[in-house]
């Protein structure tokens, strides 16, 4: 098979088709239409399916699903098959308090992997907004693909199809911490130390790039806060970052890409989401799509805290609403819709902070719009969060009931 390299099982793995990502719990459920633990002849069945394509194969899995010395009953039916045909190394456990699927997701949408599953994955679009969201939609439209058991044998979804490897080559998962080396070897590279060496890309070795992702990216937070100016263009920062980062770490990195992926984040992650990752409530954003401006945000408006009364008020008139004081008694049926992420971008953009910080979930929002006091004292709302269109529409419903009911 062009482009691949053969393997220690005799097959050949073709590097041209992208990383394959198991949900190791939904396929193993699916193998016999039951609930958890399911059975591992499933999982086994979707890997060796992939594995003789020519794919890369990772299962995500929890550990207790795995092994489990307290509760046997826990562990995935056929264990014996799941360890004696998966290699250790296609293995991902998730420690079992984790949330699961929401480590295969960032895998995937960092290294451009296709994930199997039959979960719609629409619980997880709440926790993503703006850009960041329209990657992960992409991404699930494209390189989400289901599955189904017949006879059993796996298939695949019909009509899906399958994407070309991404051209960076996903990275290994690999520990933060170093591996050390016996002590004879490391005195005797002590003394080559003392010349800096330049890696294979040409870019100088310094001891402050042994950090793992989540310190360097700190590091890259608190240099873009140090370095920019406010009101400065997204853009611009990506412009200006190799000199920043090059300046402060001794580095030689050209691009803002390649620093994107030295701090451990794929081609598809922007870096408007990035900033705003690492950066959090420390900024604010302004402006519309490519003009968009990052402003630090001082610690007062950080602190703010907002009642939730007031929290709605904002997002209702974002939505479009507003209280008219004619004809107070009866409701116009008008209705105000809006696609959610828009309704958090305007939010943060407004108020310095994520609309999550006030409503962790759409739904706690949902209910708080539908529970508050209208002003009129005689109406109420009505409140809808579509899943297909992912946008919330409210209109005034007339309750004077609801609002002048006796407190027993």
């Amino acid at each position: 098979m062009p482009g691949g390299r053969t393997l220690p099982n005799n097959k050949t793995q073709d590097e041209a088709k992208p990383l394959i990502v198991l949900d190791g719990a939904n396929i193993a459920c699916a193998y016999k239409d039951t609930r958890p633990p399911g059975d591992a002849t499933g999982i086994v069945q979707a890997f060796e399916h992939y594995d003789n394509l020519g794919h890369n194969v990772l299962c995500f899995v929890k550990q207790y699903r795995i092994r489990n010395e307290r509760n046997p009953k826990a562990v995935m039916e056929n264990i014996e098959l799941f360890n004696e045909r998966i290699p250790k190394e296609s293995i991902a456990t998730v420690p079992g308090k984790s949330d699961d699927d929401s480590f295969f997701i960032d895998y995937c949408m960092k290294n451009g992997a296709v994930l199997i599953t039959n979960d719609g994955l629409r619980d997880h679009e709440e926790r993503f907004e703006g850009d960041e969201k329209a990657t992960f939609l992409k991404w699930r439209n494209t390189s989400k693909c289901g599955f189904m058991f017949a006879a059993g044998s796996y298939l695949e979804e019909p009509g899906f199809k399958m994407p070309n490897a991404p051209k960076d080559k996903p990275q290994p998962i690999v520990k933060d911490t170093e591996i050390k080396k016996p002590i004879s070897k490391q005195k005797n590279e002590s003394k080559k130390s003392t010349n800096q060496k330049t890696n294979n890309r040409g870019r100088k070795r310094n001891p402050k790039t042994k950090l793992n992702h989540n310190e360097l990216r700190k590091l890259v937070g608190s240099i873009i806060l140090d370095e920019m100016e406010e009101g400065i263009l997204v853009g611009e920062i990506g412009n200006r970052m190799p000199k920043w980062y090059n300046k402060k770490m001794g580095t030689s990195f050209k691009t803002v890409t390649e620093i994107k992926k030295h701090i451990g984040y794929g081609k598809n992650k922007t870096l408007l989401s990035i900033i705003e990752e690492i950066l959090g409530e420390k900024i604010r954003f302004e402006g519309e799509s490519s003009m968009k401006k990052v402003f630090r945000v001082t610690k007062s408006e950080n602190t703010k805290e907002f009642e939730l009364n007031e929290a709605i008020g904002i997002i209702l008139r974002i939505i479009g609403w507003e209280l008219k004081p004619s004809n107070p008694f009866w409701a116009s049926g008008k209705s105000y819709s809006m696609k959610y992420a828009e309704i958090g971008e305007r939010f943060k953009r407004e108020t310095g902070q994520s609309i999550k910080s006030v409503f962790p979930k759409v739904g706690d929002l949902v209910s708080a719009i539908r529970t508050m006091n209208h002003p009129s004292m005689v109406k109420s709302f009505d409140c809808q969060f579509n899943q297909d269109t992912h946008s919330l529409t409210i209109r005034e419903i007339f309750s004077p009931f609801k609002r002048f009911s006796f407190k027993s």
